[in-house]
């Protein structure tokens, strides 16, 4: 293997080092590609769901259930605050 090292090694250290499993340090990095998604305003042209199977999620339920653990927040709700961040200040004159 391109490592040099065993799966249990691997996973031993994931868990040690980081405090995360294998599938939570990957879906660290899904969620974080899906949020650069949005913010390129992906969601403008495809589903969700079809954005959160490109980035590697096999179903909708595990998507939405690694997202919220993760952010704390839904994936529609990030939408909302990344639109909102987008807008310009309504001024008062």
């Amino acid at each position: 293997n391109e490592i040099d090292t065993t799966t249990n090694k691997l996973s031993w250290v994931l868990n040690n080092t980081y405090k995360k499993t294998f599938y939570e340090l990957v879906n660290e990095y899904r969620v974080e590609d899906f949020s650069q998604r949005i913010n390129e305003n992906a969601h403008k042209e495809f589903t969700l769901v079809s954005i959160a199977y490109e980035v590697g999620f096999n179903s909708k339920s595990t998507f939405y259930k690694a997202f919220k653990e993760i952010t704390k927040i839904t994936p529609s709700d990030y939408i909302k605050q990344v639109e909102k961040s987008k807008k310009p200040a309504d001024r008062q004159l």
